[in-house]
């Protein structure tokens, strides 16, 4: 009999290694809490109706259709029995013989709990379709707000995190809302609109050079209006700035807002990090 290697998680490390054992003398199982593979780099398109969710995910099934050493199990994972060798879900366990963890990453808030409280994360398609979702009613809602101050919050979008995801982020919020909500909305002043992005450090892109970091930050306001300046404050009141503000979202210096996409950072799912103790934080 074959020995049994299970990989948890469908995402590019987990479809790699099952890849890669296509031609080894194992039974393979892959198990994921959902039926398809996503390609999160471009989840930001989705949350602000550049794509649909179907052209960034594909089925794992048509993934794996032409392996015959491997089969799929739809499955949420709550658990690890090391001694039994045992993989503990929610339909049973499934016994291994090797087991490869690439359960992914979780949103990491840094410890501001406001914000994941409040805040959108986007790590996944409901996330992205609820941004998405959020957003519009917010423009539908202000149609029908009388209050001009109630109107501007519910215009002000905050982007939590000056990394690529956060950045990629704020720019295609700014050209749904200028290019084409700025068109459907034709009763809303443009100018009501704010988009911030906050970084706690002093400048974006901090894993980048400091050349691209300022690049960054140019291109972000030509998406917009004004001349920034270096890592300035590029909210002000021209109206419909992007904002780079070296600031935490706690310190309560954004002002009204009525929505929040957290881009913050990652880490290891709770799974990896406890793996001892079971696969409950897992996202996979």
């Amino acid at each position: 009999m074959r020995p049994t290697v299970v990989v948890v998680g469908a995402g590019f490390g987990g479809l790699r290694a099952v890849r890669a054992l296509r031609r080894a003398p194992v039974e393979v199982v892959l198990v994921d809490r959902h039926n398809y593979h996503l390609f999160q780099p471009l989840l930001y398109q989705v949350a602000t109706a550049g794509l649909e969710p179907e052209q960034i995910a594909r089925p794992v099934r048509a993934i794996l259709r032409g392996q015959k050493n491997a089969d799929f199990r739809l499955v949420e994972v709550t658990g690890l029995d090391l001694a039994q060798r045992q993989l503990v879900t929610d339909a049973g366990p499934i016994p291994y013989d090797y087991l490869v963890l690439a359960v992914g990453g979780e949103t990491n808030f840094f410890g501001l709990d406001a914000v994941r409280r409040h805040g959108f994360a986007l790590k996944d398609l409901p996330d992205a379709l609820g941004i998405r979702h959020h957003v519009l009613r917010s423009f539908e809602q202000a149609v029908l707000e009388p209050d001009a101050d109630r109107r501007r919050a519910l215009l002000t979008f905050v982007v939590v995190g000056g990394g690529p995801t956060g950045v990629e982020m704020a720019g295609a919020l700014s050209e749904l809302i200028r290019l084409v909500l700025a068109r459907d909305y034709p009763r809303l002043n443009i100018k009501d609109v704010r988009i911030l992005l906050l970084e706690a450090a002093d400048r974006l892109l901090g894993g980048f050079p400091p050349r691209l970091s300022e690049a960054a930050a140019r291109t972000l306001w030509r998406k917009m209006v004004g001349d920034p300046g270096p890592y300035a404050d590029l909210g002000g009141g021209s109206g419909g700035g992007v904002s780079h503000r070296p600031t935490r979202p706690a310190d309560g210096q954004t002002g009204p807002h009525h929505g929040r996409a957290d881009a913050p950072g990652a880490r290891p799912s709770g799974g990896v990090r406890d793996r001892g103790r079971g696969l409950s934080g897992a996202r996979r």
